[in-house]
């Protein structure tokens, strides 16, 4: 049985393509990952996904890979910010080491930055486009879109996201080529549906909409106030939640089509 695309992306991230491999053992056969990341207790979830992108990084390269290693630095970092800024109990003694730290990531930040801002991979362009407003990054992502290089599952999300105010009918197409043949849960890809969800909206698919706003309804908010908010008709909610509910069984199994779906 198929594992869902989330689920499986979580597994690689966490274990390094190894079920047995730990932050320890990376740490002993790559000292180099691990000396400029704080060893005390702090930030240990942000600690150990920074060190394991490190080394699937190292290991593998490629552009997905390299993004990865770039938000769990941000991650890592930003944990480490609000560490260094802890006030401390009064009458206890502060651990000095945290600035130390919290420098040391901020660096490893930058190295990884410097590393990948030229880079004409239209993930990388738009990671660079997004986090510091640079014009030659938008421009190569946008001369990458263009020649159809946006292919990865990330790129395409984040092209959608892009596209989304000035040119919705292209993050349309981006939103129904994810939603297409893969294994897909409201667990793991929440932020897909949402996108999804606003996708229709935009195309003037209120119904369609409604059916992955409450496929991404973790808030637990009442569907009778997710139909208000998408001017359904509250005598089609019932057709609508019965829908979602086919629709769910389809992503469950990667069997949905965007493009044969009528309601």
């Amino acid at each position: 049985m198929k594992k869902p695309l989330g689920l499986l992306m979580t597994a690689v991230v966490l274990s390094g393509c190894n079920p047995n491999l730990n932050v320890a053992q990376i740490c002993e056969a790559q000292p180099q990952m691990c000396t400029d990341v704080a060893q005390e207790s702090w930030c240990r979830r942000t600690r150990s996904e920074f060190i394991h992108s490190r080394y699937i990084n190292h290991r593998d390269g490629g552009a997905d890979n390299m993004y990865q290693l770039l938000t769990h630095a941000e991650d890592y970092n930003r944990c480490m910010s609000n560490v260094v800024h802890m006030v401390d109990k009064p009458g206890t003694q502060g651990d000095t080491n945290r600035g130390h730290w919290y420098t040391l990531s901020i660096q490893s930040l930058e190295t990884l930055k410097q590393q990948s801002r030229d880079s004409s991979d239209p993930l990388l362009a738009l990671y660079h486009w997004t986090r510091d407003k640079n014009p030659q990054a938008q421009q190569r992502f946008l001369q990458a879109e263009q020649a159809g290089l946006v292919t990865s599952r990330k790129a395409m999300q984040l092209a959608a996201i892009y596209f989304a105010k000035q040119q919705p009918n292209k993050s349309h197409h981006y939103v129904k080529r994810l939603l297409t043949g893969v294994e897909l849960s409201s667990r793991y890809d929440q932020e897909l549906f949402e996108l999804a969800a606003n996708s229709y909206k935009q195309q003037g698919q209120q119904a369609q909409a409604l059916v992955f706003a409450l496929l991404s309804n973790s808030q637990q908010i009442s569907a009778e106030a997710l139909a208000k908010h998408y001017r359904v008709a509250i005598d089609q909610l019932q057709q609508i939640e019965q829908e979602s509910d086919k629709v769910k069984r389809l992503l469950n199994d990667g069997e949905f089509d965007p493009e044969q779906w009528k309601m």
